[in-house]
């Protein structure tokens, strides 16, 4: 795996190094050019994805740490079928509505996907069967779908 990936890396030095200059008046690199003023370091337009990155990614850290000790507590044995199913589920979801975002646009998307997300997680939290684990496992692949 680390000589592929070296080998990856080498070929993208070779890509960028072949790849033309697309500055209309490239500049010769100065620290001064490095100093970031103060409406560089924060933009407003990026709270929306920021919100939906950070519910994503904390729901996929709870999933991660979380789930195998919760399908021992419902008598769920093998601890991998979550993964699968919420896998075909985004699969699936994908499959079918893979140009829901070209036709709609990317925040309804983003929305709905993140709706879906908090629904999955509220059904775990009340799981107390394992129809329920099952149906959270499903709309949460289909959030991430």
């Amino acid at each position: 795996m680390f000589w592929t990936s070296s080998a990856f890396a080498l070929m993208s030095i070779g890509i960028l190094l072949r790849m033309p200059e697309t500055l209309a008046t490239p500049q010769p690199f100065r620290f001064s050019l490095l100093r970031l003023k103060k409406d560089e370091i924060f933009d407003k337009s990026a709270i929306p994805p920021f919100l939906v990155l950070l519910l994503q990614s904390f729901s996929s850290g709870v999933i991660l740490t979380v789930i195998s000790t919760f399908s021992a507590s419902l008598g769920v044995s093998n601890k991998g079928l979550f993964f699968t199913v919420y896998t075909v589920a985004s699969l699936v979801v994908r499959l079918v509505f893979s140009k829901a975002s070209d036709r709609y646009g990317r925040i309804p998307v983003l929305f709905i996907s993140t709706a879906v997300l908090a629904f999955s997680m509220m059904l775990l939290i009340l799981t107390e069967s394992t129809l329920l684990y099952w149906t959270a496992a499903i709309f949460y692949g289909m959030s991430w779908g």
